[in-house]
Order: structure tokens, then sequence, then C-alpha cells
């Protein structure tokens, strides 16, 4: 079962910019905050099998930090990649406003980025990807995004996808599923 989900550290000099896709290197110090999430999985969580991560850097450095100290494999699956944001990938939020920012943030469940992606298919992949996990057998940590974190909290509470970005979500934040099917 997919159990908990960590979103990586926070990333340095983001402030304003739009990324998902894009690589971008972490804050000085993300092992404290990756550090603390893993001491509370050691208290809480001794039956994780394996640490399944985006491929992206700011996921994948941490989930091999973690892996050494909780003893379990890391996996890399790209469906747990961040939204695409298309041709905005990289620009700051302030010179994307305009028509297509705003109708793309009046349906982001529907709407897509230009040359990027649906929320909807955000949300569909990291489903896939979680029923794929599950069906391996034992327990996984998921260690990504924001957005794949909040898509799979909308599917385990059944809330509709609009919803999803109404959960606040910190940086290097542990969330707990509640055992039971979904």
């Amino acid at each position: 079962m997919v159990r908990y989900l960590l979103r990586h550290p926070e990333p340095a000099d983001i402030e304003g910019l739009c990324y998902g896709r894009l690589e971008v290197a972490l804050k000085p110090g993300w092992q404290d905050a990756i550090g603390r999430a893993g001491h509370r999985l050691n208290a809480s969580a001794p039956g994780i099998t394996r640490i399944v991560t985006s491929p992206a850097q700011r996921c994948i450095e941490p989930a091999h930090w973690l892996g050494e100290r909780l003893r379990v494999p890391v996996v890399s699956d790209a469906r747990l990649l961040e939204l695409d944001f298309g041709i905005w990938e990289g620009r700051r939020w302030d010179a994307i406003d305009g028509p297509e920012c705003r109708a793309w943030t009046g349906d982001f469940v529907n709407g897509a980025p230009p040359g990027g992606e649906r929320f909807a298919a955000l949300a569909a992949r990291v489903r896939a990807a979680r029923v794929d996990w599950e069906q391996q057998g034992g327990c996984s940590l998921f260690l990504c995004h924001g957005g794949p974190i909040r898509a799979l909290v909308a599917e385990h509470h059944h809330l509709p996808l609009a919803q999803a970005f109404s959960m606040t979500l910190a940086f290097a934040e542990l969330v707990e599923l509640s055992p039971g099917p979904v």
C-alpha cells in the first residue's frame, strides 16, 4: 500500500518562479528537514519496504539520503513528476500573468498551460502509479512534489480535484494516509 507521502525539501532561488519539470537545486541544509521526516517515519512507520520517488533531482537526492537511513531501496517512477507547465517553465509568474494564465487558473483541472499538462492528467498518472505499486505489495513511501501529493490526498479523501490546492503542504512535509481502501 502507499501509506506515506513526502514532499521534497525546499528548493533554492524559486521565489516567483514557475517550475514543475524544471530542475532546481535544493536549499542548503535540506537534510535537516528530511531527517525530521525520517525520525517521524522511524517512530510510526517501521513497515516501509521502499521509497518510490520522482526522477527530479530535488526528489532523487533526498530519497537516496533517506533510503540509506531507513535501510530501504529507492526506485524512481516518472509518473510522480510534477505538473508540466510547458512554455511557462522557468519563467517568472508575474511575466506569465495574462489571458492564458487566467484561463488556466480558472480551470486548472481541465485546462493546461500552453504546451503543458492538465492537472486531471497528472492525477490519472499518479493514481496509476499508486495502483501499480500497491499491487507489488509492501508499504511504499512516495517522495515527490506538491501536485502529485495533492492529487493523491484528494483521491484518498474522495474530494474533487478542484479542491486539491485548498490543502496547504509545506516542503519536506510528511502526509500519512489512513489505511484502508481508496
